[in-house]
C-alpha cells in the first residue's frame, strides 16, 4: 500500500473536542462511522475523549496492516475549507473531500500545473511528492483529512455578515472556526505518530502541511515535546508552505521541542513573495484566535508583530525570539532560489495555493521530504546567502558535489 487515509472529524456536533473521532475511509475516501472492522479495514479507530497514548487497540492493529517493512513514512495533512464528511467525487476533481481533490494520483489535467488545476487546486499530492500507486515500493503516504470546513454550506446571510462584525462578534467567522478547530486535528494527529513510533520503533517520519494544516502540524509536534514521547526523535523532516500558523503558536510548540530534547526535526517553511490569502485572512484573525491560547492582553492583536515577529509563519517566517536552528525560511519565488533549483513558473500567477499546484515547486518539496542523505547542496547556497553572486553559488555548489 502506497496511500493510507485517515479522517478526523465530529462524530455529531460541531465544535465539542469530546465528539471527535479517528476513522479509517473506504478506500475512495467515504467516511465510514461504524466501529473498527479489521477485515475491511474501515471504521472508528479511536474517539478524541478516550486513551489516545496508552498504544496498543485497533489503531496498532490498523497500522500494523498497511505499514511496509522498510523506508521513511511522510504524512500529508491539507488547510483551509475541506470537508472528509462529504461524499467523495472523481479523483482530481474541486471537492469538499479532500480525498476526492488533493489525496490521490490522477492528473486533473493533460499538462501539469495547467489551467484546470490552478481553478480547481485538484493536485495530486502523492504523485506530485514522488510516490506511485503500488504495493508500497515507493514508500508510505498518509493521507489525514480533518474537518476544516465548519457548517459552511448551512450558513445563512447573518454568518456570512459575521465577516463584517468579527471584532464585536469575537471572531466567529468559518475561518476563525476552522483555526480554532486545528489543534483538535493536532491531537489526533500526534497520536497518530506516537502509534506509528510503537508499530514501526526508529522509522523516519516526515511531515507535509499547506496553509492551515501548518498548524496542525505544529500543535502535533508541541504535544509530543510536552508528552516527552520518544517518537519526536523520529520525526525527522516537516516540509509547511504558505503556513497559517500564527507566530505566537509555532513560537510556543519551538519552545517546547527545544525544552524537551528529544530531538529537533528539521523544519523547511516555504513561503512566496505574493499570498493575498495569508495577508488577509492571517493579519485579521489569526492574531485575534491565538491571543486567548497565549494568555495575551487585550491588545494583542495590535503588538503581535512585536511580540512574535510578524503575523502567519507562511508571510514573516520564523518566529521572533526563538533560536530554533533547524528552521529554514525559503522563499521559492525568490529569482535566486528558482535560478539555483531550475525552478520555474509554468505561466501560473503566484498565489496561495502555487506552492502544490506548480510542479515544479511540487517537486522542489518533494526533494526537501524525500532526499535522504543531507541536503549539502540546499544548505551551501544558503550558508552563502540566496543574495550572493549566482556564478559564485554555482561554482560553490559544483565544487562540493564533485
Amino acid at each position: 500500500m502506497a496511500l493510507a487515509r485517515f479522517t478526523v472529524c465530529p462524530e455529531t456536533t460541531e465544535d465539542n473536542p469530546d465528539d471527535w473521532a479517528i476513522f479509517v475511509p473506504d478506500r475512495d475516501g467515504t467516511l465510514v462511522r461504524d466501529a473498527y472492522d479489521p477485515a475491511s479495514r474501515t471504521g472508528e479507530l479511536m474517539r478524541l475523549d478516550g486513551p489516545l497514548f496508552a498504544g496498543g487497540g485497533a489503531f496498532a492493529q490498523h497500522l500494523r496492516s498497511i505499514i511496509p517493512p522498510t523506508g521513511p513514512i511522510t504524512i500529508m495533512t491539507h488547510g483551509f475549507q475541506y470537508a472528509p464528511e462529504a461524499a467523495p467525487v472523481a479523483a482530481g476533481q474541486k471537492a469538499a473531500n479532500p480525498h476526492s481533490q488533493v489525496f490521490h494520483f490522477e492528473e486533473p489535467d493533460i499538462v501539469p500545473g495547467g489551467a484546470l488545476e490552478a481553478s480547481s487546486h485538484a493536485t495530486p499530492w502523492p504523485k506530485r511528492l514522488g510516490f506511485a500507486d503500488d504495493d508500497g515500493q515507493t514508500g508510505l503516504a498518509i493521507a489525514f483529512a480533518w474537518s476544516s470546513h465548519p457548517a459552511y454550506r448551512s450558513g445563512t446571510w447573518r454568518d456570512w455578515l459575521s465577516s463584517v462584525s468579527w471584532r464585536k462578534r469575537g471572531a466567529t467567522t468559518y475561518y476563525a472556526r476552522a483555526y480554532r478547530r486545528a489543534p483538535i486535528a493536532g491531537i489526533a494527529l500526534a497520536a497518530l505518530i506516537a502509534a506509528l513510533g510503537e508499530v514501526a520503533p526508529g522509522r523516519p517520519i516526515r511531515l507535509f502541511a499547506h496553509s492551515l494544516g501548518s498548524r496542525v502540524v505544529m500543535t502535533a509536534l508541541r504535544i509530543l515535546a510536552q508528552r516527552r514521547n520518544p517518537v519526536l526523535g523520529s520525526v525527522d523532516r516537516v516540509v509547511l508552505m504558505s503556513g497559517a500558523s500564527h507566530c505566537g503558536h509555532a513560537r510556543l510548540a519551538l519552545h517546547e521541542i527545544m525544552h524537551a530534547g528529544m530531538g529537533q526535526p528539521r523544519i523547511y517553511n516555504l513561503m512566496t513573495s505574493q499570498d493575498a490569502v495569508l495577508e488577509f485572512w492571517g493579519r485579521r484573525f489569526a492574531a485575534l484566535v491565538a491571543r486567548d491560547e497565549l494568555a495575551a492582553h487585550k491588545g494583542w492583536s495590535r503588538v503581535s508583530r512585536l511580540l512574535t515577529g510578524g503575523s502567519v509563519i507562511g508571510r514573516h517566517g520564523k518566529p521572533a525570539f526563538v533560536r530554533y536552528r533547524h528552521w529554514q525560511d525559503i522563499q521559492v519565488d525568490d529569482p535566486a532560489v528558482m535560478d539555483a533549483f531550475d525552478l520555474s513558473l509554468w505561466g501560473q500567477k503566484v498565489d496561495h495555493w502555487t506552492l502544490f499546484t506548480n510542479p515544479s515547486f511540487a517537486g522542489f518539496a518533494a526533494l526537501l521530504l524525500a532526499r535522504e542523505k543531507p541536503l549539502r547542496r540546499f544548505d551551501l547556497i544558503f550558508r552563502h546567502g540566496v543574495s550572493a553572486r549566482k556564478g559564485a553559488v554555482r561554482s560553490s555548489i559544483l565544487a562540493e558535489n564533485a
